[in-house]
């Protein structure tokens, strides 16, 4: 079998496990997905090892992302060992989360894996927001009191805002990348994919503001404006113009949709016609119940925002009794309801304390937590530097805008410390690094 043929195949592979990653609701499909890419991979390997070795001989990743990684997991370790138990587990299980790096960055083939990538998370995407717009129909026609906000295919619309704000750059920025590709090479595949990347686009926008996530629109917009700054620092015309009448439309879809929601709250009962069924529902809910849901499920501002306050407070605590090492990984929900947890807090039972950052100091330490702020600051400078060096790779700026959008988020919600974005995160950064490793310019920055 022929190089160019192995190559479309994995692409392949690549798309069709990229789908799965992005939609991360269903872990049979992930893991079969992931497991035919591996094969694939090992297969193309055996097939090109003579045929290409110097290529094969150079393809590991960049030592500056190794060293972050390992600096990263290494202080997560050293905490895990010094608590034992449970920890070390948990631990390994959180640092086995990163894997999807692996596999993707053997995937990249020039060209085609980009493609294979744009059109896998677009796919995804459409899965997600189609889902979203099935729950926003039954908002208006059944009345369904409880679901104020779009979930999608998870349990809370945090997550469906956390993994919207990672796929939504990709296709974002894949749609101006397949539109010059198409006006360049005026290959159909091309204008076809940008059809539907675009059409993908616009119907995701409303289900992923209704879900209300401040932290996903936060990161969502900072990472796409940080981006804008970095491509007119390198005057990269070309993009900057399309990239900021997307996001300006976005913001003033999102600006809209909360100056409007307060007027919809107070005019959901005169709206529905007196003799529906669904009328019928809405006169029948109190108003404290619309007071409750203006308060905390839609608006910018909201009751629970105290309790975080008291939740970093507690962490704060956490750590000033355990400064080097912290409590232990999976400690913290433990140590918060039996020694932390504030008299005046309403919310008695919580996972975490909806900041990355806090996290990392008081279940691992001083140790883990500045390990997480190098990792942190330094996986961005790197992916920056690389942009500089080489504007045209869109994948760089893609994973620039992701980043962004977690860390940001990251402060006010699970961020890293979730699965799937891991998952999300690691993997695509394990494309860029093979795109980086691929192209000559930067083989001498590692």
């Amino acid at each position: 079998m022929n190089i160019e043929r192995l190559d479309n195949i994995q692409s392949s592979c690549l798309l069709l496990f990229t789908i799965f990653l992005m939609v991360s609701s269903f872990n049979a499909g992930y893991s079969i997905s992931l497991a035919i890419l591996i094969i694939f991979e090992l297969y193309r390997y055996f097939n090109i090892k003579n045929k290409q070795p110097m290529i094969i001989r150079s393809m590991m990743p960049p030592k500056v992302i190794l060293k972050l990684f390992g600096l990263f997991f290494g202080a997560l370790l050293i905490s895990a060992v010094y608590h034992g138990g449970s920890t070390i587990h948990s631990t390994w299980k959180y640092i086995y989360w990163a894997f999807p790096f692996i596999p993707l960055f053997y995937s990249y083939v020039k060209d085609k894996a980009e493609l294979a990538f744009f059109m896998g998370s677009c796919v995804a995407l459409l899965i997600l927001s189609v889902k979203g717009w099935m729950q926003i129909r039954d908002l208006f026609l059944d009345i369904q009191v409880k679901l104020w906000r779009v979930t999608s295919m998870f349990s809370a619309p945090n997550d469906y805002g956390q993994i919207v704000e990672q796929v939504l750059p990709v296709v974002i920025l894949g749609s101006i990348w397949v539109f010059y590709k198409w006006k360049t090479s005026h290959e159909k595949i091309y204008l076809y994919s940008f059809v539907v990347q675009a059409v993908t686009i616009i119907l995701s926008l409303i289900p992923f503001i209704a879900s209300f996530s401040r932290g996903a629109m936060a990161g969502f917009v900072g990472g796409g404006l940080f981006v804008i700054i970095l491509y007119s620092v390198i005057s990269i015309k070309r993009y900057i113009k399309y990239i900021l009448v997307i996001m300006l439309s976005i913001l003033a879809v999102v600006s809209g949709f909360f100056a409007l929601n307060k007027v919809a709250d107070s005019n959901m009962r005169s709206m529905l016609p007196s003799n529906t069924v669904q009328a019928s529902l809405v006169s029948n809910i109190p108003d404290e119940f619309f007071n409750h849901h203006s308060d905390t499920g839609t608006d910018i501002s909201r009751v629970y925002d105290k309790e975080r306050l008291l939740m970093w407070e507690s962490s704060y605590n956490m750590w000033k009794d355990h400064p080097v090492l912290g409590v232990g990984f999976d400690q913290w929900q433990q140590q918060y309801e039996k020694h932390y947890i504030m008299d005046s807090a309403e919310e008695r039972i919580v996972p975490m304390p909806h900041n990355n950052t806090v996290y990392f100091f008081s279940t691992t330490g001083i140790v883990g937590g500045i390990a997480y702020i190098v990792f942190s600051i330094g996986v961005l400078i790197y992916f920056v530097i690389q942009m500089y060096k080489n504007p045209q790779n869109i994948l760089l700026p893609i994973m620039i805008w992701m980043w962004c959008a977690i860390m940001v988020h990251g402060q006010v919600d699970s961020g890293i410390t979730n699965k799937f974005v891991m998952h999300i995160l690691c993997g695509t950064m394990g494309l860029v690094c093979g795109s980086i490793k691929n192209h000559p310019i930067n083989n001498n920055y590692n």
